[in-house]
């Protein structure tokens, strides 16, 4: 594992690995591509998976002495991942898509999630702090771990883009068509359950399992992406936007809205017309 600092200006630094190297943005801002792919910033709380060979290209448009842009870089061995994987396919497989356990190359950047945030400061804590004997065993358990992590994010992204044309095709594309067809019904588990032929008891375990988030919880994220763009894009009041994004109680709103963005709805909005004016 390394920690990057750039302290200065810098444009079209060239960057590749021997080994599949996941990358997660601390502190600053960058520009970056990868391959043939076009520029996009990188800010902190992303990852982007990088491929053995593949060519970073990165922009540092606002490093200076005082605001340092700083990144972990942490590189994981073709075996450890293939090991950890035909593990998982061999003992735990995939029950409801067509998904093996893997790591998708295209689909490289990641917005990352609060697990996946842990387990990258677990990472630094180990590498800054921990001298124990025990370190090596840790750090390889942890690596694990977040290999299977991003392999759930990457389901959910492949998930977004796939379950119109997979919906008749796999459980998880059903439930995932039916969920969002009817967004601000209020779902029980026994009926989505029934949707992927499943027990209450085991559907809950595998849709986890595949998309590392409870139903509840993505049924929550999908209502804060409808509410989301209400917000930008509509006059409607703060009360009214959570209604028409599938939420019940405004109080639950504000509190679910303001955890995974760090803003209340209305200081959201704020936000986005001060960016646009």
């Amino acid at each position: 594992m390394n920690i990057f600092e750039t302290h200065e200006e810098a444009e079209d630094v060239h960057l590749s690995f021997d080994n599949f190297v996941i990358t997660s943005m601390i502190k600053g801002k960058k520009n970056i591509s990868l391959g043939a792919r076009p520029y996009f910033d990188y800010l902190p709380g992303e990852i982007v998976i990088a491929p053995p060979g593949e060519l970073m290209k990165i922009n540092f448009p606002e490093a200076g002495p005082d605001t340092p842009t700083q990144c972990i870089a942490l590189s994981i061995s073709e075996d450890t991942i293939r090991e950890t994987f035909e593990f998982l396919n061999d003992k735990h497989p995939r029950l409801m898509s067509n998904l093996n356990w893997d790591l998708d190359h295209s689909f490289f950047h990641l917005l990352s999630r609060k697990d996946l945030k842990k387990i990258v400061g677990r990472f630094i804590q180990l590498a800054i702090t921990d001298e124990t004997r025990e370190k090596d065993a840790i750090a390889a358990l942890t690596l694990r771990e977040m290999l299977i992590r991003l392999s759930q994010t990457q389901a959910r992204t492949i998930l977004q883009s796939t379950y119109l044309s997979m919906k008749n095709e796999t459980p998880l594309a059903h439930v995932v068509d039916y969920i969002k067809s009817n967004i601000t019904e209020q779902f029980k588990l026994e009926e989505l359950s029934k949707k992927a032929c499943m027990s209450p008891s085991h559907f809950s375990r595998s849709f986890k399992k595949e998309t590392g988030l409870s139903v509840t919880e993505f049924v929550q994220l999908e209502r804060l992406k409808i509410a989301k763009k209400l917000l930008m894009t509509s006059r409607l009041n703060v009360r009214e936007v959570a209604y028409h994004s599938g939420f019940t109680d405004i109080n639950f709103f504000n509190r679910v809205f303001k955890r995974e963005l760090g803003a209340t709805p209305g200081k959201f909005r704020n936000s986005q017309a001060s960016q646009g004016s």
